[in-house]
């Protein structure tokens, strides 16, 4: 498969950055004859995670998408940029610019992953993120009838599909990846853009991936195997004439989150230690420490953790350290998701 340069990322960011829909700076509509569904696909929610910038590359490059779009003579696709002011902050980093640099371009004020369900009575809130996910919500993503939101990891780790709403999961059953996350939205601080995705109420298939580290080139593959996965699978563009079926397999991991641990107000915490993604914990296993203190957080579950910040970072209160999942579990492919439909 082709895949783009981090010179391809930047551009494409750039090119994005021009777009306008309904006004909406860094959105891209593309058309079939026949419009609906109307499906989003979305990139860098956070700054730092430029994976998504791969989808949107090689769909319109050549203009492949229109040409699949006539094709199929229905559907069209969306392609956003969610949170531009931090992936410009993020393009504008030199080259040799450190993991906690990037890292502080996830977003400027708030985290688009961490929204507050009122969001569309908040116009009078003037933090950049919260405008931003306004005129998304209200322009652009209220017409979506679907949505895949492609993020990115911090630390080297597998490829993982996230439950978000609706029949996501079950449009998601064929994506190459053998990792998913389950029950995260309702067990996590404040809600993520892409559960706005067709309106809060409306339960359109929406489905989230990690595609691996930020950087990677694996992860733009995965950003773009996952977009044709997903527009095949919701009918937008034809599975014939296209690459064989990936070879997926029959069972896949899932691990249901089960809590966030968010540092205590008071005192400065950090983990206690480097964790890996999933590692296992028993209810004894310390997780925060006390900079300057005796007082630990303890996990007080048997299962995994996953998405620990580093050691080195000092913990903000507003937002998870890292989340806890129940110990993993083998499931059907073919029922992934099914329980989540509404």
């Amino acid at each position: 498969m082709e895949l783009p340069s981090f010179s391809d990322l930047r551009k494409t960011f750039d090119f994005m950055s021009e777009q306008r829909y309904n006004g909406v700076p860094g959105v891209l509509k593309v058309e079939s004859e026949t419009p609906a569904p109307v499906i989003g696909i979305t990139a860098m929610t956070h700054g730092n995670e430029p994976s998504g910038l791969a989808a949107i590359w090689y769909y319109i490059r050549n203009h492949r998408l229109q040409r699949l779009l006539d094709a199929a003579k229905k559907g069209s696709v969306i392609f956003s940029v969610n949170n531009i002011p931090a992936a410009q902050d993020y393009f504008r980093l030199p080259h040799s610019a450190s993991p906690i640099q990037k890292e502080k371009c996830r977003s400027q004020e708030v985290n688009m992953n961490r929204l507050p369900e009122d969001i569309l009575q908040r116009q009078s809130d003037g933090r950049r993120e919260i405008q931003r996910a306004l005129e998304l919500c209200k322009k652009v993503f209220a017409e979506l009838d679907g949505g895949l939101d492609i993020h990115s990891v911090r630390a080297e780790s597998q490829p993982m599909i996230v439950e978000v709403k609706g029949a996501g999961m079950d449009a998601a059953r064929r994506f190459p990846i053998n990792v998913a996350l389950s029950n995260m939205i309702p067990v996590q601080m404040g809600h993520p853009l892409s559960a706005f995705y067709g309106g809060l109420q409306r339960a359109v298939p929406v489905v989230g991936i990690e595609a691996g580290q930020h950087e990677r080139r694996d992860s733009r593959r995965y950003a773009i195997q996952c977009t044709r996965l997903f527009l095949q699978e919701l009918g937008i563009i034809p599975r014939q004439g296209m690459e064989k079926p990936d070879s997926v397999q029959g069972y896949i991991t899932e691990y249901r989150v089960a809590k966030g641990v968010i540092p205590p107000k008071s005192g400065e915490f950090h983990m206690s230690k480097d964790f890996g993604m999933f590692e296992p914990v028993d209810p004894e296993t310390i997780l925060l420490k006390q900079a300057d203190g005796d007082g630990v957080i303890r996990a007080g579950m048997q299962g995994c953790v996953f998405m620990s910040r580093p050691m080195s970072v000092p913990l903000p209160s507003t937002e998870e350290a890292c989340f806890l999942s129940e110990p993993a579990r083998q499931v059907a492919r073919a029922s992934l998701g099914k329980s989540q439909v509404e």
